[in-house]
């Protein structure tokens, strides 16, 4: 139970870390490409064209709810229309995109629930391994104190039967002697049986 409550502690403390990863840089890319061919519909003759584009953009989100995006992107075109004039034509285009909220989902406290809420998730498996641990450790007090109890109850049970075969031994001298009657044998018998 120990263990099983430690690795919660360790998941709810690896939870707030990854929860502080919406302040993290978001990296992403892309690639397309496309390929066409158009018939002979008119006087003009068909034509192909081919485009590759790709881009890269990276994001951050901001405490306050906001969040800038640092965008560029490349294409280049091939055609063998008539109507081409640039054979081929690149072209490209860098953007940067702040966004900020000014109403809804403005301030930090929205942008870090799931922080606050981790943080507390933490707080309370930290709480609860705590008690755990208490609780194993007085349950192994009241156990070693039962142990203790019982082996002082073995001593005495031990020490009392000697004491009860001593009396035996005592009253049956003391009958053969003539001081007792037997009848005081058989009691001294079932206190050394009760014993």
């Amino acid at each position: 139970n120990v263990q099983l409550m430690a690795l919660n502690t360790q998941d709810a403390s690896a939870s707030l870390k990854g929860a502080f990863g919406i302040y993290d840089y978001s990296l992403s890319s892309d690639f397309n490409l496309n390929s066409s061919k158009y018939r002979k519909t008119s006087s003009f003759r068909g034509s192909e064209s081919d485009s590759r584009d790709g881009g890269v953009s990276l994001r951050r989100n901001f405490f306050t709810g906001g969040d800038a995006t640092l965008a560029f992107s490349i294409d280049e075109s091939e055609s063998n229309a008539e109507t081409a004039t640039l054979n081929p034509s690149y072209g490209n285009n860098l953007t940067l995109t702040l966004n900020q909220p000014l109403l809804k989902g403005y301030g930090r406290n929205i942008v870090e629930r799931q922080i606050i809420v981790n943080r507390n998730n933490l707080k309370v498996t930290d709480k609860e391994f705590e008690a755990q641990i208490i609780n194993t450790l007085v349950d192994v007090k009241r156990k070693y104190l039962d142990l203790v109890s019982a082996y002082d109850a073995l001593v005495v049970a031990k020490d009392s039967l000697q004491l009860a075969i001593q009396q035996l031994e005592i009253n049956k001298v003391k009958v053969r002697v003539g001081t007792l009657p037997e009848i005081e044998i058989v009691q001294a018998e079932q206190q050394v049986a009760q014993r």
